[in-house]
Protein backbone atom coordinates (compact mmCIF):
# COMPACT_ATOMS: atom_id res chain seq x y z
CA UNK A 1 0.00 0.00 0.00
CA UNK A 2 1.11 3.59 -0.65
CA UNK A 3 2.00 5.97 2.14
CA UNK A 4 -1.03 7.69 3.71
CA UNK A 5 -1.42 11.46 3.42
CA UNK A 6 -0.70 11.88 7.16
CA UNK A 7 2.70 10.31 6.65
CA UNK A 8 3.43 12.55 3.67
CA UNK A 9 2.36 15.57 5.73
CA UNK A 10 4.74 14.60 8.53
CA UNK A 11 7.64 14.33 6.12
CA UNK A 12 6.76 17.69 4.50
CA UNK A 13 6.58 19.44 7.85
CA UNK A 14 9.91 17.99 8.95
CA UNK A 15 11.46 19.06 5.64
CA UNK A 16 10.11 22.61 5.96
CA UNK A 17 10.79 23.18 9.65
CA UNK A 18 13.20 20.52 10.89
CA UNK A 19 10.85 19.48 13.72
CA UNK A 20 8.20 16.80 14.18
CA UNK A 21 4.59 17.49 15.09
CA UNK A 22 1.18 15.83 14.70
CA UNK A 23 0.13 15.63 11.04
CA UNK A 24 -1.75 18.76 9.93
CA UNK A 25 -5.30 18.87 8.71
CA UNK A 26 -6.25 20.32 5.34
CA UNK A 27 -5.70 23.94 4.30
CA UNK A 28 -8.73 25.94 3.21
CA UNK A 29 -7.93 28.30 0.32
CA UNK A 30 -10.58 30.83 -0.63
CA UNK A 31 -11.14 33.59 -3.16
CA UNK A 32 -11.69 34.05 -6.88
CA UNK A 33 -11.41 31.08 -9.21
CA UNK A 34 -9.41 33.21 -11.64
CA UNK A 35 -6.80 34.36 -9.09
CA UNK A 36 -3.37 33.13 -10.27
CA UNK A 37 -1.89 33.41 -6.78
CA UNK A 38 -4.49 31.01 -5.38
CA UNK A 39 -3.86 28.59 -8.24
CA UNK A 40 -0.14 28.77 -7.42
CA UNK A 41 -0.69 28.02 -3.72
CA UNK A 42 -3.08 25.14 -4.42
CA UNK A 43 -0.60 23.61 -6.85
CA UNK A 44 2.19 23.95 -4.29
CA UNK A 45 0.09 22.33 -1.55
CA UNK A 46 -0.71 19.38 -3.81
CA UNK A 47 2.93 19.12 -4.82
CA UNK A 48 3.90 18.79 -1.16
CA UNK A 49 1.18 16.28 -0.35
CA UNK A 50 -1.09 18.60 1.64
CA UNK A 51 -4.86 18.39 1.43
CA UNK A 52 -6.72 21.46 0.16
CA UNK A 53 -10.32 22.57 0.63
CA UNK A 54 -10.81 25.06 -2.23
CA UNK A 55 -13.58 27.63 -1.78
CA UNK A 56 -13.37 29.35 -5.16
CA UNK A 57 -16.05 31.48 -6.76
CA UNK A 58 -16.72 33.13 -10.11
CA UNK A 59 -19.77 34.30 -12.05
CA UNK A 60 -20.76 30.76 -13.00
CA UNK A 61 -20.25 28.74 -9.83
CA UNK A 62 -19.83 28.87 -6.10
CA UNK A 63 -19.67 26.27 -3.32
CA UNK A 64 -22.63 25.36 -1.13
CA UNK A 65 -21.78 26.53 2.39
CA UNK A 66 -23.56 26.08 5.74
CA UNK A 67 -22.09 27.59 8.93
CA UNK A 68 -23.77 27.01 12.29
CA UNK A 69 -22.54 29.98 14.33
CA UNK A 70 -23.51 28.42 17.68
CA UNK A 71 -21.43 25.28 17.18
CA UNK A 72 -18.82 26.70 14.79
CA UNK A 73 -19.40 23.80 12.40
CA UNK A 74 -18.97 24.66 8.74
CA UNK A 75 -20.13 22.35 5.94
CA UNK A 76 -18.96 23.00 2.39
CA UNK A 77 -20.45 21.00 -0.47
CA UNK A 78 -21.86 18.48 2.00
CA UNK A 79 -18.63 17.85 3.97
CA UNK A 80 -17.62 19.27 7.34
CA UNK A 81 -14.36 21.22 7.20
CA UNK A 82 -11.80 21.57 9.99
CA UNK A 83 -8.61 22.96 8.41
CA UNK A 84 -5.28 23.55 10.07
CA UNK A 85 -4.95 26.87 8.27
CA UNK A 86 -6.80 29.22 5.95
CA UNK A 87 -5.47 31.41 3.16
CA UNK A 88 -7.90 33.95 1.79
CA UNK A 89 -7.67 36.61 -0.91
CA UNK A 90 -10.38 39.10 -1.74
CA UNK A 91 -11.67 38.29 -5.23
CA UNK A 92 -10.79 41.16 -7.57
CA UNK A 93 -10.65 38.92 -10.64
CA UNK A 94 -14.34 38.07 -11.10
CA UNK A 95 -16.19 40.93 -12.84
CA UNK A 96 -19.00 42.45 -10.81
CA UNK A 97 -22.42 41.32 -12.02
CA UNK A 98 -24.14 44.62 -12.93
CA UNK A 99 -27.57 43.12 -12.25
CA UNK A 100 -26.64 41.97 -8.73
CA UNK A 101 -27.46 44.50 -6.00
CA UNK A 102 -24.79 43.20 -3.57
CA UNK A 103 -21.05 42.57 -3.79
CA UNK A 104 -20.68 38.79 -3.90
CA UNK A 105 -16.90 38.92 -3.43
CA UNK A 106 -17.39 40.82 -0.16
CA UNK A 107 -19.92 38.26 1.04
CA UNK A 108 -17.62 35.29 0.47
CA UNK A 109 -14.61 37.09 1.91
CA UNK A 110 -16.47 38.10 5.07
CA UNK A 111 -17.99 34.70 5.79
CA UNK A 112 -14.68 32.84 5.49
CA UNK A 113 -12.61 35.44 7.33
CA UNK A 114 -15.28 35.81 10.01
CA UNK A 115 -15.39 32.06 10.61
CA UNK A 116 -11.60 31.66 10.82
CA UNK A 117 -11.05 34.85 12.85
CA UNK A 118 -13.29 33.47 15.59
CA UNK A 119 -11.27 30.24 15.81
CA UNK A 120 -7.79 30.97 17.19
CA UNK A 121 -6.64 27.40 16.58
CA UNK A 122 -6.78 27.97 12.79
CA UNK A 123 -3.54 29.31 11.32
CA UNK A 124 -4.32 32.58 9.55
CA UNK A 125 -2.04 35.25 8.15
CA UNK A 126 -2.39 38.80 9.49
CA UNK A 127 -4.91 37.82 12.16
CA UNK A 128 -4.19 40.95 14.24
CA UNK A 129 -3.49 43.34 11.35
CA UNK A 130 -3.59 47.07 12.11
CA UNK A 131 -6.52 48.95 10.56
CA UNK A 132 -4.01 51.56 9.32
CA UNK A 133 -1.86 48.98 7.53
CA UNK A 134 -3.18 49.66 4.02
CA UNK A 135 -2.98 53.47 4.15
CA UNK A 136 -0.03 54.50 1.98
CA UNK A 137 0.62 57.95 3.54
CA UNK A 138 0.74 56.31 6.97
CA UNK A 139 3.14 53.65 5.66
CA UNK A 140 5.57 56.34 4.51
CA UNK A 141 5.52 58.08 7.89
CA UNK A 142 5.89 54.78 9.73
CA UNK A 143 8.83 53.62 7.61
CA UNK A 144 10.59 56.95 8.15
CA UNK A 145 10.18 56.75 11.93
CA UNK A 146 11.55 53.18 11.84
CA UNK A 147 14.75 54.27 10.15
CA UNK A 148 14.10 53.56 6.47
CA UNK A 149 14.84 56.02 3.71
CA UNK A 150 11.66 57.14 1.87
CA UNK A 151 11.18 59.20 -1.32
CA UNK A 152 10.81 62.95 -1.11
CA UNK A 153 7.01 63.04 -1.07
CA UNK A 154 4.14 65.51 -1.37
CA UNK A 155 0.49 64.49 -0.93
CA UNK A 156 -2.55 66.57 -1.83
CA UNK A 157 -4.68 68.01 -4.62
CA UNK A 158 -3.42 71.63 -4.81
CA UNK A 159 -2.48 71.87 -8.49
CA UNK A 160 -0.56 75.10 -7.97
CA UNK A 161 1.77 73.30 -5.56
CA UNK A 162 2.10 70.34 -7.94
CA UNK A 163 2.91 72.54 -10.95
CA UNK A 164 5.71 74.14 -8.98
CA UNK A 165 7.50 70.79 -8.81
CA UNK A 166 9.91 69.46 -11.42
CA UNK A 167 7.54 67.39 -13.56
CA UNK A 168 10.36 65.63 -15.38
CA UNK A 169 11.88 64.32 -12.14
CA UNK A 170 8.65 63.38 -10.34
CA UNK A 171 6.01 60.69 -10.48
CA UNK A 172 2.36 60.56 -9.42
CA UNK A 173 0.25 57.73 -8.05
CA UNK A 174 -3.15 57.43 -6.36
CA UNK A 175 -3.27 57.79 -2.58
CA UNK A 176 -5.42 54.67 -2.36
CA UNK A 177 -3.72 52.63 -5.09
CA UNK A 178 -5.65 51.00 -7.92
CA UNK A 179 -3.68 52.46 -10.85
CA UNK A 180 -0.19 52.37 -12.26
CA UNK A 181 2.49 54.93 -11.43
CA UNK A 182 2.91 57.61 -14.12
CA UNK A 183 5.23 60.55 -14.79
CA UNK A 184 3.96 63.71 -13.15
CA UNK A 185 3.91 65.46 -16.54
CA UNK A 186 1.48 62.82 -17.86
CA UNK A 187 -0.73 63.12 -14.80
CA UNK A 188 -0.98 66.90 -15.31
CA UNK A 189 -1.79 66.63 -19.03
CA UNK A 190 -5.49 66.04 -18.45
CA UNK A 191 -5.94 68.83 -15.92
CA UNK A 192 -7.53 72.17 -16.75
CA UNK A 193 -4.64 74.71 -16.71
CA UNK A 194 -6.92 77.18 -14.92
CA UNK A 195 -7.93 74.71 -12.20
CA UNK A 196 -6.45 75.19 -8.75
CA UNK A 197 -7.31 71.78 -7.34
CA UNK A 198 -7.75 68.21 -8.57
CA UNK A 199 -10.86 66.20 -7.64
CA UNK A 200 -8.81 63.57 -5.75
CA UNK A 201 -5.52 63.79 -3.84
CA UNK A 202 -2.43 62.06 -5.21
CA UNK A 203 1.02 61.10 -3.99
CA UNK A 204 3.78 62.96 -5.86
CA UNK A 205 7.34 61.74 -5.30
CA UNK A 206 10.86 62.02 -6.62
CA UNK A 207 11.49 59.65 -9.49
CA UNK A 208 13.64 56.71 -8.41
CA UNK A 209 15.32 54.06 -10.51
CA UNK A 210 16.07 50.37 -10.86
CA UNK A 211 16.88 47.93 -9.51
CA UNK A 212 13.58 47.70 -7.67
CA UNK A 213 13.21 45.20 -4.86
CA UNK A 214 10.30 43.29 -3.43
CA UNK A 215 10.78 41.84 0.04
CA UNK A 216 8.29 39.19 1.16
CA UNK A 217 7.88 38.86 4.93
CA UNK A 218 6.30 35.49 5.77
CA UNK A 219 6.34 34.70 9.47
CA UNK A 220 10.02 34.51 10.41
CA UNK A 221 11.12 34.16 6.77
CA UNK A 222 12.04 36.81 4.23
CA UNK A 223 12.47 36.45 0.47
CA UNK A 224 14.16 39.16 -1.61
CA UNK A 225 13.59 39.71 -5.32
CA UNK A 226 15.45 42.09 -7.59
CA UNK A 227 13.37 43.57 -10.40
CA UNK A 228 14.61 45.09 -13.65
CA UNK A 229 12.47 46.86 -16.25
CA UNK A 230 12.64 49.69 -18.75
CA UNK A 231 9.17 50.91 -17.68
CA UNK A 232 8.44 53.34 -14.86
CA UNK A 233 6.02 50.80 -13.37
CA UNK A 234 7.20 47.25 -14.03
CA UNK A 235 3.84 45.53 -13.55
CA UNK A 236 2.45 45.90 -17.10
CA UNK A 237 5.86 45.35 -18.73
CA UNK A 238 6.09 41.84 -20.26
CA UNK A 239 9.88 42.16 -20.44
CA UNK A 240 10.25 42.63 -16.67
CA UNK A 241 12.95 40.41 -15.13
CA UNK A 242 12.56 38.95 -11.64
CA UNK A 243 15.64 37.50 -9.93
CA UNK A 244 15.47 35.72 -6.58
CA UNK A 245 18.15 36.95 -4.17
CA UNK A 246 17.50 34.72 -1.15
CA UNK A 247 16.58 35.77 2.39
CA UNK A 248 18.54 39.05 2.55
CA UNK A 249 20.04 39.60 -0.90
CA UNK A 250 22.32 42.64 -1.22
CA UNK A 251 20.01 44.81 0.94
CA UNK A 252 20.19 43.24 4.40
CA UNK A 253 19.75 46.55 6.24
CA UNK A 254 16.62 47.44 4.25
CA UNK A 255 15.21 43.93 4.76
CA UNK A 256 15.47 44.36 8.52
CA UNK A 257 13.69 47.69 8.16
CA UNK A 258 10.90 45.98 6.20
CA UNK A 259 10.54 43.46 9.01
CA UNK A 260 10.15 46.35 11.47
CA UNK A 261 7.41 47.91 9.33
CA UNK A 262 5.57 44.59 9.02
CA UNK A 263 5.77 44.05 12.77
CA UNK A 264 4.50 47.58 13.45
CA UNK A 265 1.33 46.94 11.41
CA UNK A 266 1.05 43.42 12.88
CA UNK A 267 1.50 41.55 9.60
CA UNK A 268 3.06 38.12 9.25
CA UNK A 269 2.41 38.03 5.50
CA UNK A 270 3.27 41.09 3.42
CA UNK A 271 5.52 42.39 0.65
CA UNK A 272 7.51 45.63 0.80
CA UNK A 273 8.48 47.49 -2.38
CA UNK A 274 11.68 49.52 -2.63
CA UNK A 275 13.51 51.38 -5.42
CA UNK A 276 17.00 52.78 -5.91
CA UNK A 277 18.24 56.35 -5.43
CA UNK A 278 21.58 57.21 -7.00
CA UNK A 279 24.27 57.33 -4.35
CA UNK A 280 22.36 55.41 -1.67
CA UNK A 281 23.77 52.06 -0.55
CA UNK A 282 20.33 50.79 0.54
CA UNK A 283 17.11 51.15 -1.49
CA UNK A 284 14.29 53.54 -0.68
CA UNK A 285 11.05 52.25 0.89
CA UNK A 286 7.90 52.82 -1.20
CA UNK A 287 5.10 50.85 0.47
CA UNK A 288 4.01 47.64 2.16
CA UNK A 289 1.35 45.47 0.53
CA UNK A 290 -0.55 43.29 2.99
CA UNK A 291 -2.27 41.18 0.32
CA UNK A 292 0.40 40.78 -2.35
CA UNK A 293 0.28 38.75 -5.53
CA UNK A 294 3.01 36.13 -5.39
CA UNK A 295 2.70 33.59 -8.22
CA UNK A 296 5.35 35.11 -10.53
CA UNK A 297 7.75 35.60 -7.62
CA UNK A 298 7.24 32.03 -6.44
CA UNK A 299 8.11 30.74 -9.91
CA UNK A 300 11.28 32.85 -9.95
CA UNK A 301 12.22 31.42 -6.53
CA UNK A 302 11.43 27.82 -7.53
CA UNK A 303 8.69 27.54 -4.91
CA UNK A 304 10.46 29.20 -1.96
CA UNK A 305 7.62 31.66 -1.28
CA UNK A 306 4.86 29.03 -1.16
CA UNK A 307 7.05 26.72 0.93
CA UNK A 308 7.26 29.43 3.60
CA UNK A 309 3.53 30.07 3.35
CA UNK A 310 2.61 26.41 3.70
CA UNK A 311 5.00 25.94 6.62
CA UNK A 312 3.34 28.86 8.43
CA UNK A 313 -0.22 27.72 7.69
CA UNK A 314 0.37 24.14 8.85
CA UNK A 315 2.57 24.89 11.87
Amino acid sequence: MGECRAGRDQRLWHTLTGVTRPAPRDILIGGGRGDPSLACLIEAAHRHGLGVVPVLVDLDAEPCLDWDVATGRMIIDGAAVDPAGLFLRYDVFTPRNPSAPLDRALGWHNILLGWAAGRPEIRLFNREISPQSGIKPYQLQLARTLGLSIPTSWIGNDLRAVRARDATASIAKPVGGGAYVQPLADALDGQDPAAHRAPIPAIVQERLGYPEYRVFVIGDDTHVFEIASTALDYRPDPATRLDYRGRLGPIAEAVEGCRRVAAAVRCDFAACDLKTRDGDAQPVFLEINTGPMFAAFDRAAEGAVTRSMLAYLTR
